[in-house]
């Protein structure tokens, strides 16, 4: 990489660096998303009726997904 002998072999050694830099940025990122996959989401109480209540309020009509996710 300091001194190579020719153009190509500099190119390879970047590509090599890339490829390299590449490789640890996804092993972190798998690494954080195993530490991720550790957590559990908690759960939420519901207030059917406060819900309800909320959704009767609004000044439109929730689409189907909004339904869904509620």
């Amino acid at each position: 990489m300091h001194f190579p002998d020719s153009y190509e072999l500099a190119q390879q050694a970047k590509n090599r660096f890339v490829f390299e830099e590449m490789l640890l940025v996804q092993l972190h990122l798998l690494n954080l998303k195993n530490q991720l996959s550790q957590f559990k989401a908690p759960i939420i109480d519901k207030d059917i009726e406060a819900i309800k209540e909320f959704i009767n309020s609004l000044p439109f009509t929730l689409t189907h997904c909004q339904r869904q996710a509620i």
